[in-house]
């Protein structure tokens, strides 16, 4: 079962990784946001989607836009996606295998 290995359950998802993200999930009832280029091809959103549910975490809600820069870019992607969020998403994660703090400038968002 999920949890007890610590070998990935795919090459690219990491059993420590799913593990803290279905504790976010679970305590803050967040729903989960696709901004991987894994979201641009659906294979990867299959995948990701199965890899989720065998870790009892709900299945990705949408994703962020690909505004053509690469990985540059997710900081702005994300940004956009915050700007035009479905109106019954109270709380959700960004899921990206990329280190986005440190991958672009400072991106700030104003939400009303």
């Amino acid at each position: 079962p999920p949890g007890r290995s610590a070998q990935p359950i795919a090459p690219m998802f990491r059993d420590e990784c799913l593990r803290c993200l279905k504790n976010i999930v679970t305590a803050t009832a967040a729903e989960i946001v696709l901004s991987s280029s894994w979201r641009l091809h659906p294979r990867g959103r299959t995948e990701v989607d199965k890899v989720l549910q065998q870790y009892g975490i709900g299945a990705v809600i949408g994703a962020t836009p690909n505004l053509g820069g690469g990985a540059a870019d997710r900081a702005r992607e994300v940004a956009a996606w915050l700007a035009c969020p479905p109106d019954q998403v109270m709380s959700f994660v960004v899921l990206d295998d990329l280190d986005l703090v440190g991958l672009s400038g400072s991106c700030e968002v104003t939400i009303r």
